[in-house]
Order: C-alpha cells, then sequence, then structure tokens
C-alpha cells in the first residue's frame, strides 16, 4: 500500500495539455503500413520493392553505358584548362599562369566542393571497373 505525504497538485490546464497530447500521439502508431513479406520471413534480395519505376537486373552493359553518358557529358561541359580572363584565350603554358588566369568556366567549377565529389566518383568508378577512359581529367592533355 502507497501512502503519499505530498500530493501532486494539477491544474486543469496541465491535465487538458496532458490529455490532448495523449490523443494527438495516438494517430502515430496507425500510420505503420503491413506487408505480406518483411525481413524477418523472407530474406530481404528476394523481395519485390514497391518500386514505380520498373528497375531489372543490374548488367554490366548498362553500367557501361550509363557511366560513359556521364563522363562524356563531364568531359565536353567542364573544361580543364585556363584562360585569360580578360582575352579569353587559353594559357597552354602554365609558367605564363598569372593573376589573370581563371579555370575556363563549364557546368561545374573545378575548385568547387561539388566537382571533388564529382571526381573522386569517376576515379572509384575507373577503379572499380578498370576502364581508365573515366578518369575526367587526364594529366597528358
Amino acid at each position: 500500500m502507497f501512502v503519499f505525504t505530498n500530493p501532486i497538485k494539477t491544474s486543469g490546464s496541465k491535465i487538458l495539455f496532458l490529455c490532448t497530447a495523449m490523443c494527438a500521439a495516438v494517430p502515430a502508431f496507425a500510420q505503420y503500413v503491413e506487408h505480406k513479406g518483411n525481413d524477418v520471413t523472407s530474406p530481404l534480395h528476394l523481395l519485390k520493392p514497391a518500386y514505380v519505376t520498373p528497375y531489372g537486373e543490374t548488367k554490366m552493359a548498362d553500367v557501361k553505358v550509363s557511366l560513359d553518358r556521364v563522363y562524356n557529358y563531364l568531359d565536353k561541359t567542364t573544361p580543364f584548362e585556363l584562360i585569360d580572363k580578360v582575352s579569353g584565350k587559353v594559357v597552354s603554358d602554365l609558367k605564363k599562369a598569372d593573376s589573370s588566369s581563371i579555370f575556363k568556366p563549364g557546368d561545374y567549377r573545378l575548385t568547387s566542393y561539388e566537382w571533388g565529389v564529382t571526381y573522386t566518383g569517376m576515379l572509384e568508378a575507373a577503379i572499380a571497373t578498370g576502364d581508365q577512359n573515366l578518369k575526367i581529367i587526364r594529366l597528358n592533355g
């Protein structure tokens, strides 16, 4: 038997707030949607995903086509060369680069974070596939 020596005094507004919060939380539990299979009843790789886009089996040839498309886009739209920002002429001799030399503008800025992520991804793709053509920047020109 419990004996309360210090009774808790609550106001009506606190009780109303608590009841409102509990009623608002109940629908959150009703949002779970049950599926016929799950990772307990079936291995995940055997479950058919509910994608709207019909994905199929990944084939190396399809990956190669996608990587080549990405490479060709990057190679065409992100030039790796210095230009004189006043005249627009290409600075081919790096010893002649000065304060008016800038990277030629493209879809990506070669000094941006996004380019670093993209470049790293393409280098990793070259390593994973063994396709050295995926290296975006060729040091030999």
